[in-house]
């Protein structure tokens, strides 16, 4: 597949190219890294989207330097959807931290796009950033709020946060989204002092 896949990245129609980069993430292959790093700055953002969303599963253990970096890039990308993936794969797919990483996901947290915002307060939560905690804390009293943005209370496992989860609890918030059940296990996470992503 990586055979056939490589050389269609470089077509001239960027579905050709879309697609061939996408199937290039789904091969889970290091190999592939070097030609999606070809396409960061691609003309079309739908081919950009695709880069962001692959590089997270070529990448090594540790990731590629180079990988970490375009992530970056594709952070401050024109297209809200580019920007959202790469928040998501630097901020929770990758190991990676590090003023740099911390700096990138601080710069999202002003995003217009609300989905960025969150992915950003989650990334810098699984990072254990205090600096966080009021923005989130504020967040919470919305009872509309986004999941990430609950995911991000528990990631933290802040005893300050208690009272606004709860609150939401009794407002019956986890009813009203589809991932709701996150709500008992931020909640879980006070109690036990462990965050999300390390409770196990």
């Amino acid at each position: 597949m990586i055979r056939i896949a490589t050389p269609l990245a470089n077509d001239s129609d960027a579905i050709v190219r879309r697609s061939a980069i996408s199937a290039l993430g789904h091969q889970w292959d290091v190999r592939s890294l070097a030609t999606l790093l070809q396409h960061q700055f691609d003309a079309d953002a739908n081919v950009r989207w695709a880069v962001a969303q692959a590089i997270p599963t070529v990448v090594s253990s540790p990731p590629e330097p180079s990988a970490v970096a375009a992530l970056v890039t594709l952070m401050r990308d024109e297209d809200s959807d580019v920007r959202d993936w790469a928040t998501f794969g630097i901020g929770s797919l990758l190991d990676v931290d590090g003023n740099e990483i911390r700096q990138a996901l601080t710069e999202r947290l002003d995003d217009p796009d609300g989905d960025t915002v969150g992915e950003a307060l989650v990334g810098l939560a699984r990072r254990g950033d205090p600096g966080i905690v009021d923005r989130v804390n504020a967040l919470l009293a919305n009872p509309q709020i986004g999941n990430l943005i609950v995911e991000a209370a528990g990631e933290l496992a802040d005893p300050r946060l208690i009272p606004a989860l709860e609150r939401l609890r009794e407002a019956g918030w986890a009813a009203s989204d589809p991932l709701g059940a996150i709500l008992e296990t931020a909640i879980g996470a006070y109690r036990s002092g462990k965050p999300v992503s390390r409770d196990a």
